[in-house]
């Protein structure tokens, strides 16, 4: 090997050479017996397009060999070919950690290349080599708030999400990047990179900031949203989550929910629903039908205020007149769950203190078959025997609710 390398060579010899040294390696990975040869190749080649190669493989077998070290820098300044600048700078900042040449040479190529390649390269190659440096963090989240392209975009999101856990200034970047309504692509790295990376305190920020947009998405676009929503869910106590969304306490009086419709005044409905109903969803597929009583317009005889917000939520139409009893009510409901080819469970919120006419209604739904539970703010009353499950303002939170559910449909 020493013999070889001492050897006057062609460009055909430079190939043979690094095969060989390759050949090397791939039986020992840790062969220092080709430290001298490379020392040699490095300190008496001017020009190769193996220098590259043979620089990282001695800095990798002896970290910190300063003539590893001093050829890739000389290789870092060669501006007029782009691609040998950025694979000498990745190849830098591998076996030197934290180069700061090797780092503002990939920033560099990153912002001002005029090759999407290169800008695209650099970009990935800084989620390997970038971790917890602030220059770098810095330079990807100026990029997020600029006019990219597309793809480059989504590189910047990835490596974003890779060395920026727990950071406020990222999450935050992230998260103007969804108000802007990115593409669909972008939107999505852009959700799961924020779900990755957000730090606890900065959870409240992101449901406020989120909700208005989360309210007008439509269709597919919305679901980004909504698993961003459901991850803080899980995370937050039910009162931070509901203060966060309405930016007011939660009622615990007499007082209803403030809402601007029937699909906005729970908790659970924007923040769980749609995680709940997915195809890898918790319950398996069960439909919940959220009926929100403080919408009841009489605690008399609510049969007609149920059956409106279950049509409210795709439930089938009843097949005979509109159910405006509890019999009617019970008989719909039979029939639907026989019907439907999911398993579905009618739940009950009850956000403030109960009066003695939901008491009543809590006794007479015990009659119905089929899985129905409640969720409420005082404790259970001691005539309900339906699955309850009482919030508490302070310590609730979403994975106890999901649990609660699983137990109600398989107890029932």
């Amino acid at each position: 090997m020493e013999k070889a390398v001492a050897q006057p060579r062609s460009e055909e010899g430079d190939w043979l050479l690094n095969e060989t040294i390759q050949a090397l390696l791939k039986v020992d990975p840790h062969n220092v017996g080709i430290l001298p040869s490379l020392v040699y190749l490095l300190e008496n080649t001017a020009t190769s397009e193996h220098l590259q190669i043979w620089a990282e493989i001695l800095g990798r077998l002896d970290p910190g060999n300063p003539i590893a070290i001093n050829t890739l820098l000389r290789l870092l300044r060669n501006k007029e070919d782009p691609y040998s600048q950025r694979q000498a700078a990745t190849s830098l900042a591998t076996i030197d950690p934290g180069n700061l040449s090797a780092l503002m040479a990939l920033i560099n190529l990153l912002q001002n290349s005029d090759n999407e390649s290169i800008r695209l390269t650099a970009a990935q190659d800084l989620a390997l080599v970038g971790k917890n440096n602030p220059a770098v963090l810095a330079a990807l989240i100026r990029v997020v708030g600029t006019n990219a392209e597309g793809e480059i975009l989504r590189a910047v999101v990835k490596t974003l999400a890779q060395i920026g856990p727990n950071n406020r200034e990222v999450a935050q970047a992230l998260l103007g990047l969804l108000l802007e309504k990115p593409e669909d692509r972008v939107r999505q790295d852009a959700a799961q990179a924020l779900i990755k990376i957000v730090p606890r305190k900065l959870l409240p920020t992101v449901v406020h900031q989120l909700q208005e947009l989360c309210a007008q998405a439509q269709g597919e676009n919305s679901g980004d949203h909504w698993q961003i929503f459901w991850y803080c869910a899980q995370q937050m106590t039910y009162a931070d989550f509901y203060q966060a969304w309405h930016q007011t306490p939660l009622a615990v009086s007499g007082t209803s929910i403030p809402g601007k419709s029937s699909k906005q005044r729970s908790f659970f409905r924007y923040s769980l629903a749609q995680t709940l109903q997915g195809e890898n969803a918790p319950l398996n597929g069960c439909q919940v039908i959220w009926i929100d009583t403080s919408q009841f317009l009489s605690l008399d005889n609510p049969s007609v205020d149920i059956y409106d917000q279950m049509l409210d939520q795709n439930c089938p139409e009843f097949d005979g007149a509109i159910p405006d009893n509890l019999s009617k009510l019970r008989f719909y409901w039979h029939q639907l769950q026989r019907k439907q080819g999911h398993p579905l469970l009618l739940l009950f919120e009850q956000l403030s203190p109960s009066p003695l006419g939901l008491e009543q209604l809590w006794q007479q739904l015990a009659t119905f078959h089929g899985p129905i539970a409640i969720l409420g703010v005082t404790p259970a009353p001691k005539t309900v025997v339906l699955p309850y499950f009482q919030l508490r303002e302070s310590q609730t939170t979403a994975g106890e609710i999901v649990a609660w559910l699983q137990n109600c449909l398989t107890s029932t």
